[in-house]
């Protein structure tokens, strides 16, 4: 018995004991807590100068990007200019021409003629490109461009847009491009378009292309208060290239206010 009595005795101390712990850290959690949040803010209050930062408590341990400018060292020599129709624009399209896993680039011109630059940089060395001279990519009129594999073939296709006809040009092997508005059966307009999206609706074999045109140059009071018509163009059957200029495919167009309403 007096065993039995002795262990409820130990029993019960323990149980006083680290209920008396537990409640004393109760206790003391709030200030421990309140304490170091306002050491932790002390700490984090760094300061700040003109375009300097002194503190050097929290060192930065990760790569931090610099960004030297190189177009003109690289052989990018362009320049987007024109009349107040190109305000807009000068955009700019990056993407694998030739399938050697470098980004090459379009860029647009505006008044002066785009061009097609070929990224001949070796990794980890300088930056190098190629200007492509072609009478299909050298295109005057041009406010941006966007690349996309329209039919399917594996070959990036550009989608060019411009102050005037927006034009579709077929990618193939080596950065070479063809015009395909006439293969696709695509109506480029004679619109001034600024923006382009393209979509895969449901079901559907083949992209959606969907273009945002800006002001109506043609409208009495233009510029103010005539915005034109946007436009969307289906795929209404198999858009594989001929050889002719006879449309093997054809791209539907909606506009503004018709059946299929465009993207406002």
């Amino acid at each position: 018995m007096k065993s039995l009595s002795f262990i409820a005795s130990l029993l019960l101390l323990t149980i006083t004991t680290s209920t008396q712990l537990w409640a004393n850290t109760l206790k003391l959690t709030p200030k421990i807590t309140t304490e170091i949040s306002a050491e932790a803010k002390s700490e984090l209050q760094l300061e700040t100068t003109s375009n300097t930062t002194s503190d050097t408590r929290f060192p930065f341990h990760a790569d931090i990007p610099q960004y030297v400018e190189q177009a003109e060292a690289a052989g990018i020599k362009h320049q987007y200019d024109g009349p107040w129709e190109y305000f807009v624009g000068g955009g700019v399209a990056s993407f694998d021409c030739n399938q050697d896993r470098m980004p090459d680039v379009f860029i647009a011109g505006g008044a002066n003629e785009s061009a097609l630059y070929i990224n001949k940089s070796q990794a980890g060395d300088e930056l190098r490109f190629t200007k492509l001279t072609s009478p299909v990519t050298d295109i005057t009129k041009v406010t941006g461009a966007y690349p996309i594999d329209i039919d399917n073939d594996g070959w990036l296709d550009l989608v060019v847009l411009r102050v005037g006809e927006n034009r579709l040009l077929k990618g193939g092997a080596n950065c070479s491009f063809t015009p395909a508005n006439a293969s696709f059966a695509f109506d480029g307009g004679t619109a001034w378009t600024t923006a382009f999206a393209a979509t895969f609706e449901s079901e559907a074999n083949y992209p959606t292309l969907a273009f945002g045109n800006y002001v109506d140059r043609t409208a009495p009071g233009s510029p103010w208060g005539t915005c034109e018509d946007n436009v969307l163009h289906r795929a209404i059957d198999s858009l594989t290239h001929s050889s002719s200029e006879e449309p093997s495919g054809a791209l539907s167009k909606s506009s503004k206010g018709s059946s299929s309403e465009s993207a406002q």
